[in-house]
């Protein structure tokens, strides 16, 4: 998140929920943290509580932990991989045998 899309979030908070606001400190906190994240994640979860609570939100409440994104072809791709290194050099052949063969 850049430093615009943070102002907008922290301006759209100071809009939602009128009252005291945050000092200094307290932005630079959430600025490092929220820095992290990705805009459009933090964005939606700010919206739905916006519409679900009469009070400020915590860090926490918005914070998006960035996920990567694991497919199962990726994890067979890894699995051929490793049994590959595994087989090798057909040390291993003479011992795995389909179980029909036992």
């Amino acid at each position: 998140m850049t430093l615009e899309e943070f102002n907008r979030v922290i301006k759209e908070i100071h809009l939602a929920f009128p009252g005291k606001r945050m000092d200094l400190d307290t932005l630079e906190i959430w600025h490092r943290h929220l820095s992290e994240c990705r805009y459009p994640a933090v964005k939606q979860r700010l919206d739905a509580y916006i519409r679900q609570n009469s009070y400020r939100p915590a860090l926490a409440h918005l914070y998006v932990r960035d996920e990567t994104e694991t497919t199962v072809l990726d994890m067979m791709k890894e699995w051929e991989r490793e049994g590959e290194k595994k087989i090798g050099d057909g040390r291993y052949r003479d011992k795995l045998r389909p179980p029909w063969e036992e």
